[in-house]
């Protein structure tokens, strides 16, 4: 995308176009353009003979001081030039104890990360017990429990437990191995 000077009223003249790709000398007229806005706007400016006369045909007013924000987008337009112009050799880089601080944060990240789709992972199975801990959360000690994640409530049968007392403890004895082994890739 070509890089063009913004248009204004107060009848300063556009510089000419840059060059593409954008080279150094294109920003000496882009800083003086923005330095006639400016002056304009803040009634510095040079009157002579061409800036008194109206050009209604254009819509510019010379002699009209510029405007903010015609100000603002001459100034916009200076820095896309400058940085347009910088070659890549001169773009800053990050000293090497910044990089080898990232590399290192950028490990601990994806640590975290695999930590965190393991638990993920751990929750979403922990979660296919929770119907049938709660659909026979009411049941007698003996009694025979249900899995309500199967049509028609059949029986539970090995490895699930069968009874509220084998519930009770293969719930707790899941729970503590679950738990310590998430608390353990935590710490």
């Amino acid at each position: 995308m070509a890089l063009l000077p913004p248009p204004n009223l107060a009848g300063v003249a556009l510089p000419p176009p840059p060059q593409n790709p954008v080279i150094f000398s294109d920003i000496a007229p882009a800083v003086d353009y923005a330095r006639q806005l400016n002056d304009g706007r803040l009634g510095r400016s040079q009157s002579n003979i061409s800036s008194l006369i109206l050009n209604s045909a254009s819509g510019v007013f010379p002699g009209h001081p510029a405007t903010a924000q015609e100000v603002g987008l001459a100034e916009c337009y200076k820095a896309a030039l400058v940085f347009a112009a910088v070659p890549p050799a001169l773009v800053p880089v990050a000293p090497p104890w910044v990089q080898a601080l990232q590399v290192g944060m950028n490990a601990q990240f994806a640590n975290v990360n695999a930590q965190l789709a393991q638990i993920t992972n751990d929750i979403a199975a922990m979660r296919h017990e929770q119907p049938i801990l709660l659909a026979n959360s009411q049941a007698g000690n003996h009694e025979p429990l249900y899995d309500p994640t199967v049509p028609g409530w059949v029986l539970l049968a090995p490895p699930h437990p069968t009874t509220r007392d084998q519930l009770k403890s293969f719930t707790r004895e899941f729970l503590k191995e679950k738990l310590s082994s998430i608390f353990d890739r935590v710490a």
